[in-house]
């Protein structure tokens, strides 16, 4: 079970790098010389590009490192009435965590396991999921707007 989570993790990792390399690639050096005439259309495209890229990828890498994962400090013998006990991680754990089966830890404010982030989201990781999903959208609809 093990060795299929860390697969389909390589696998949407892979595919991440892939497609958005991919899409930048073929969009400068192939796309826009053929679509556009002008030179100075290519080049505000391209820096446009360029920065949607940079974004993706900065957002996708800060929300990788930024892990959502509940490590306790300081153990506590009596704690508060609304802390729940983990029977997995055997600990108590601050309201809204949530303990994930692939992770195998606790994460707060747990949102849902990632694929492409290979962890969940959660309140750390969250600020930059939530852009990197909506950056690659705008991305990927102003690719395959059927008006233009």
């Amino acid at each position: 079970n093990r060795k299929k989570v860390a697969f389909i993790h390589t696998v949407g990792v892979a595919y991440f790098f892939l497609a958005t390399f991919g899409v930048v690639y073929s969009c400068i050096f192939i796309a826009y010389p053929v679509v556009y005439t002008e030179p100075k259309d290519i080049q505000w495209r391209s820096i446009c590009l360029i920065y949607v890229f940079i974004n993706i990828i900065g957002n996708y890498f800060l929300g990788i490192l930024n892990k959502s994962n509940y490590t306790p400090g300081i153990q506590v013998t009596d704690p508060p009435t609304s802390w729940k006990f983990c029977s997995v991680c055997d600990r108590y754990c601050p309201p809204r965590t949530h303990h994930c089966e692939i992770c195998k830890v606790c994460i707060l404010k747990r949102d849902h396991h990632c694929f492409f982030f290979c962890q969940c989201v959660g309140l750390r990781n969250q600020r930059y999921f939530i852009p990197y999903t909506y950056v690659l959208m705008f991305y990927f609809l102003e690719r395959t707007d059927p008006y233009k």
